[in-house]
């Protein structure tokens, strides 16, 4: 129901959890492990949402039409990154568990 009645929040919230999910991406080491083509293609993504906030900051005011495209693909990114980074965590949590039991 939020999401109909103010679009702004629920767009405003997908492009926070994008960000801090490349942020996270990078941050946590989850890129090296992921192959060429997968980097490439979240720094892509990153780039499109760059170049979108930059027009929607310099368009005012903003234009919901503008905004579909980058959504779509933030709700296409988000969850495989957001996988990636709690595999990362969970492998570096057991790997932790196990030097502390050798």
């Amino acid at each position: 129901m939020l999401y109909r009645q103010e679009p702004a929040i629920g767009f405003t919230v997908l492009n926070v959890l994008f960000i801090f999910s490349v942020i996270g991406y990078f941050f946590c080491g989850c890129h090296k492990t992921a192959g060429l083509l997968v980097n490439r293609v979240v720094m892509l993504a990153a780039l499109n949402w760059l170049v979108n906030f930059l027009f929607i900051v310099v368009s005012s005011p903003a234009l919901l039409r503008y905004d579909l495209s980058t959504m779509i693909i933030n709700m296409a990114f988000i969850p495989p990154l957001l996988q990636r980074i709690y595999q990362t965590f969970r492998v570096g949590a057991a790997m932790q568990a196990y030097k502390h039991m050798a």
